[in-house]
């Protein structure tokens, strides 16, 4: 589970009335991609517009920095273990008419899940990673990705990039809000420490250090986890009836 999208002093993700919402990255002073026009009204005219795309929604792929700690744990990510993606999404009254940021009302939502295809560890030259065209042609855009290759270990990145399954990896249409602060959320229920006890608002452990670090948090092996998994693909369904978390996966659990 990536961590939480934070750049609110720079930048924010608008979510409208009828739970659709803008992703907007993260800036990055010096970044290789830039902004679209329609998404500039988000970054402070102050901010370069440049950003980190990551996760980048139309070529479905993911790069992060593996090396440090909060990175560290997706080293072990697999083709077919599902990322999900959430951050801070600022709650826009009459479907945009006021500044996004002279919002004040604004909450925890996951917005996209990728289905790892490909993993292309530190270094990978495109061309020599056994994948089609197609798929390097898209992993090409990836902020991770420089000329044709992913950021070499000697850059002390230690980037990997992963390649989402386009059949099974989609940012959904309508925000899912995972109730931060409510007693029997989502966030509480699906998530739990690494020793099994459950997360607390206002005293540990607390949400936030739990979830500050990338790190699995269902298994489909296990009975419960399974039941927790098929509970977090009936909750995303609810409001985005075009995407199932659990396609294919569903009949063995």
């Amino acid at each position: 589970m990536p961590g939480p999208i934070r750049a609110k002093k720079k930048a924010r993700s608008p979510l409208y009335s009828n739970g659709t919402f803008t992703f907007v990255s993260f800036p990055e002073d010096g970044g290789v991609q830039i902004y679209p026009v329609p998404i500039r009204k988000f970054v402070r005219e102050h901010s370069s517009f440049r950003t980190h795309l990551d996760p980048d929604w139309k070529n479905l792929t993911y790069g992060d920095k593996c090396w440090n700690r909060r990175g560290s744990a997706l080293r072990g990510a697999a083709p077919g273990d599902i990322f999900l993606f959430w951050g801070l999404l600022w709650r826009m009254p009459n479907d945009g008419a006021q500044n996004v940021f002279q919002v004040k009302n604004k909450g925890w939502y996951l917005f996209g899940a990728f289905r790892i295809q490909s993993v292309l560890e530190p270094g990978t030259v495109l061309a020599d990673s056994g994948l089609r065209v197609r798929d390097q042609k898209r992993i090409a855009h990836n902020a991770h990705v420089v000329g044709n290759r992913v950021e070499p270990k000697s850059e002390k990145r230690h980037s990997y990039v992963f390649v989402g399954d386009q059949k099974y990896s989609a940012k959904f249409s309508c925000a899912v809000d995972l109730g931060v602060g409510c007693q029997n959320s989502l966030l509480q229920h699906i998530v739990r420490t690494a020793d099994g006890r459950q997360i607390q608002w206002s005293c540990a452990p607390q949400w936030n250090s739990v979830t500050r670090t990338c790190r699995a948090i269902l298994y489909l092996s296990k009975s419960q986890d399974a039941q927790k998994a098929w509970d977090l693909r009936k909750a995303i369904r609810r409001v985005n009836k075009d995407y199932d978390l659990l396609e294919s996966f569903s009949k063995r659990i």
